[in-house]
């Protein structure tokens, strides 16, 4: 069982497309060609842009050999270079000041909270950060580039140092006040032992005082640490307080109970630590054990400061938990330091009452030499502290580091030729295809064969090729073979098989409005009719606008009118142009009122006469849009073949006429559609240039040799000579333009 295909009606007929893309070709061209214009002009009226690009390493502290030295220096200070987050980095590198010093340095002028065209990037599977800078100028743009590279470097090795430059600053003031001490201190002693006449201190009261002098330089040192480590604690407060969007307040940690109490512990243990010493070394196990105890109250206090600070977060972001790891460091050396000096200031009261029981001027040069000791420990510690500081800042190096620095380019980056062109041929051709839909869409005229079927709901007759102009009469002297005279042939089998039990006697031609080439349709049909051994007139219908005798120029002297108006006997208007079986009645003078003749009782005794002398009688009608006269010839006639123009008529034009042809009670045979377009044709198209070159050509060859062979053809391509054939029996189809009735 053989099924046909069927279409659903949502499937996207590609066929349908392709036919509407072939049609509307010239369209989607000119849109192609205009986009690519402009899309040309436009690249080339931009003006060139060049890009240059630095690449910038983020190490981390480790890596950049910093952490380790800075640590053994001053613990305190290392954690502000810990390593950044490259995100952070990257938002560092595209801050205002930055951009604004880098524009500076590139001698490149820049208002106040202006862009500069420079992007930053943090790489996503590395810690390669790319600067890119672009420009009208290469030379700009590459310095542009590398400037933002250098003050990215500087800025970063300057933040990376600022902790230890801060912890410098401070001992520097330090190390100035304890040597103006240690001046004072010697000079008072000498003052008193000249003015007294003292003497030394003997062994046992100077171990007293040395005892002394250490618990008071560690007080001094402790109370240095714990300024320092304030000073850090305010930093990173202040760092936090810029990273988080919320404000880092100084929280109370001093005033909350459980720190209060671990701090009184630090500093019982600190007391009883310096009692130990007088019998203990500092090395010795018991000493050990209180070190301990100390060191596990300390991470207490640590992880209880911790806790506190973090209950003030509102947001974490890639750099605030190293910033907060920082904050814990210095507040909890500074909570230890403070104990320690609670410690530290019971065992040097002590160790003064024990001292003032030594006799006055004894205690007094005592009190004096503990003065020098103190401030000379004092010096020598901030001293050291402050040699090591300065070498732990020198030593601090850069967390980021140029690896690329950007070069000059050489060639634009902006605009880009090639793909310019290729967007504009996507664009174009989109555009394109969106007006040639457009225009489908607007289009309301009848152009192929499935238009026509769908709109007019009459039967194809056949299809007619556009003729090119300077074709034209050239078809009036060929042979009887082409592809348009087969298009005709085609026309002539179709109205015989629609008529198979009984055919039409009398056809009528004509079209919804002129230039359709309805009268060329006409001619040919009729000499198609005749080369079918058919006795046939043609009838020149078209009492207004006659066109028959110029088609197959022959003079318009009598014709039709002459019969229905003088009664003119129809041997004395009939032609023989030379085309066997045909015979040609011209219109002859116009009248003053065509439809009332072709509506007379003479002209329907002329229409019987001409039944019964031919086999078929063509009329070439007027078009039915405008005026009666087809309305009234085709109400009289067998059958009507309605020529219509691909193109050229209107959907609805082409429904009205049908429904005057109905009401006047014709009988429509089916529609002809003339000039149409390759590109229109379909199938159709296909198959007539398809049979031609297939048969016709052929057919065409052994004609012509035969006819050539006796001379004698007889103009129907039969090739069997009947002795009366002349050179006028040789032409062929007529050819018509499209300005044709």
């Amino acid at each position: 069982m053989n099924e046909e295909p069927r279409l659903d009606a949502q499937e996207v007929d590609l066929k349908a497309y392709w036919q509407v893309l072939r049609k509307r070709r010239f369209t989607i061209g000119i849109a192609l060609v205009a986009v690519v214009a402009l899309m040309v002009g436009w690249t080339l009226m931009q003006t060139p842009i060049y890009q240059a690009q630095t690449k910038i390493l983020a190490k981390s502290r480790n890596s950049a050999g910093q952490g380790d030295l800075l640590t053994a220096a001053i613990p305190a200070f290392s954690a502000f270079t810990d390593q950044r987050d490259v995100q952070t980095q990257v938002e560092i590198a595209r801050s205002w000041p930055l951009m604004k010093e880098a524009a500076r340095r590139a001698g490149i002028p820049i208002k106040e909270g202006a862009s500069l065209p420079v992007t930053v990037e943090g790489g996503k599977d590395n810690n390669v950060i790319t600067v890119t800078a672009k420009s009208p100028d290469p030379r700009k743009a590459k310095l542009l580039a590398n400037a933002v590279a250098e003050v990215f470097v500087d800025q970063n090795l300057n933040a990376n140092r600022s902790s230890a430059r801060a912890g410098r600053i401070f001992l520097e003031g330090q190390q100035d006040k304890y040597k103006k001490q240690l001046q004072d201190a010697a000079k008072a002693v000498r003052d008193y032992q000249a003015r007294t006449g003292a003497v030394g201190l003997d062994s046992a009261t100077q171990n007293e005082v040395s005892a002394l002098t250490t618990l008071e330089t560690t007080r001094t040192a402790t109370i240095g640490e714990m300024g320092a480590a304030r000073a850090r604690a305010d930093q990173m407060r202040e760092v936090l307080g810029r990273t988080d969007a919320s404000i880092v307040a100084s929280t109370q940690i001093t005033r909350n109970p459980q720190i209060e109490g671990l701090q009184t512990k630090v500093t019982e243990l600190t007391v009883t630590r310096a009692g130990l010493l007088k019998d203990y070394a500092p090395t010795s196990l018991k000493i050990k054990e209180v070190d301990a105890q100390i060191e596990q109250l300390q991470q207490q206090q640590k992880t209880l400061v911790r806790d506190i600070l973090t209950s003030k977060q509102v947001a974490v972001n890639p750099a605030y938990t190293t910033f907060l790891n920082n904050l814990v460091e210095a507040e909890g050396q500074a909570l230890s330091s403070s104990a320690k000096i609670a410690g530290l200031e019971q065992s040097i009261a002590e160790r003064k009452s024990a001292l003032r029981r030594l006799p006055e001027q004894q205690f007094r040069m005592a009190q004096l030499e503990r003065d020098v000791q103190i401030a000379e420990k004092t010096y020598l510690v901030l001293q050291d502290r402050y040699q090591s500081m300065r070498i732990a800042e020198e030593s601090t190096l850069a967390t980021v580091q140029v690896i690329e620095p950007a070069v000059l380019p050489t060639a634009p980056v902006s605009p880009r030729p090639m793909r310019n062109l290729i967007l504009g041929l996507l664009l174009g051709t989109m555009v394109g295809i969106g007006l040639a839909a457009l225009q489908e869409s607007l289009d309301d005229s009848l152009r192929t064969p499935e238009d026509v079927e769908k709109e007019v709901g009459l039967p194809l007759l056949g299809i007619i090729p556009h003729i090119p102009e300077p074709e034209e009469r050239s078809l009036l002297h060929t042979g009887t073979l082409s592809g348009t005279a087969e298009a005709y042939r085609m026309l002539r089998s179709n109205i015989k098989f629609l008529s198979v039990d009984r055919a039409p006697k009398t056809l009528m031609v004509t079209s919804a409005g002129k230039g359709e080439g309805k009268s060329t349709t006409a001619a040919n049909l009729a000499i198609a009719l005749a080369q079918d051994a058919k006795k046939v007139a043609l009838v020149d219908g078209d009492l207004r606008r006659p066109s028959v005798h110029r088609q197959i120029g022959i003079p318009n002297n009598a014709g039709l009118t002459n019969a229905i108006v003088s009664g003119a006997p129809l041997a004395d208007v009939t032609l023989d142009i030379g085309i066997e079986n045909l015979s040609v009645i011209t219109a002859g003078p116009i009248p003053p009122n065509p439809a009332e003749l072709l509506d007379s009782a003479r002209f329907s005794r002329i229409m019987e006469e001409l039944r019964t002398i031919y086999d078929i009688v063509v009329f070439d009608a007027p078009p039915v849009l405008g005026v009666a006269d087809a309305s009234v010839l085709g109400g009289k006639v067998d059958g009507v073949v309605l020529v219509l123009a691909s193109g050229e008529v209107e959907r609805r034009a082409a429904r009205r006429v049908v429904q005057m042809l109905t009401q006047a009670r014709a009988n429509v045979l089916g529609v002809m559609l003339n000039k149409i377009q390759e590109r229109h044709g379909g199938y159709y198209y296909y198959y007539y240039n398809y049979y031609y070159q297939q048969y016709g050509g052929e057919g065409e060859r052994r004609k012509s040799s035969r006819g050539t062979g006796n001379g004698n053809g007889n103009g129907n391509g039969n090739g069997n000579g009947n002795g009366n054939g002349s050179a006028k029996t040789r032409k062929g189809l007529l050819g018509g333009r499209g300005g044709d009735n």
